[in-house]
């Protein structure tokens, strides 16, 4: 007897294949356009003109070179946006081929080598994840904004509030900005989520929602 697989249709197969790949092409791009303005200075809008501006830039420049060629950029289907483990950032090519303006995308890897310059990934061990995740977002974004980086009007900043735990209907915030993940984890609520290991760290964006870990799905 011969199966059929009444679900399968080859040429919708063929399309998201080809749709995969275009995405795949164009995310790989754009990161890499992205990743040369970091380095080469030009992240930061500045007038040419005004000496102390370009001497900013440069040093923008100059922290994120190093953070920039340590880890290394992977496109992953199995993931919402985007996570790193300090070593791999891993992202979803879609959703990084969605965004119209490479600001967008160089605001989206600032945000993810911040994460491992600040050593995220290994602080959440034995926290809520999800919460964790979402106090590390709070503690580096306005960080972000403040040093000139167009960051996505999408991410989390402490001056905003916002649903959490997802799903919950509880408002959190405002909260004071300048705090650090520890001091973001003990103002939200308690999320009842499972509690991570060394290596672990997870990412919110667009709102804040449960994303899957690095490597850990």
């Amino acid at each position: 007897m011969i199966a059929v697989l009444d679900d399968f249709d080859p040429l919708a197969e063929i399309a998201e294949l080809a749709r995969r790949q275009s995405a795949e092409k164009r995310a790989a791009d754009l990161i890499t356009a992205a990743k040369v303005r970091l380095v080469t200075g030009r992240a930061v809008p500045y007038d040419r003109n005004d000496k102390k501006a370009r001497a900013h830039a440069l040093g923008i420049s100059a922290f994120f070179s190093s953070l920039v060629r340590r880890t290394k950029d992977v496109p992953s289907w199995d993931i919402p946006t985007a996570d790193t483990n300090g070593k791999v950032c891993r992202y979803r090519p879609d959703w990084i081929a969605d965004m119209v303006r490479v600001e967008s995308v160089i605001g989206i890897i600032s945000h993810e080598r911040f994460h491992d310059a600040f050593g995220h990934h290994a602080r959440i061990r034995h926290l809520q994840l999800r919460r964790a995740n979402v106090a590390g977002d709070l503690s580096i974004d306005s960080i972000l904004r403040c040093a000139g980086i167009e960051v996505p009007d999408q991410l989390l900043f402490p001056e905003r509030p916002f649903e959490f735990p997802p799903g919950s209907g509880r408002i959190v915030g405002p909260f004071p900005e300048g705090l650090s993940l520890e001091q973001y984890y003990t103002l939200l609520p308690d999320d009842h989520g499972r509690r991570g290991c060394p290596g672990q760290r997870r990412s919110s964006r667009i709102r804040p929602r449960e994303r899957a870990p690095a490597y850990d799905p």
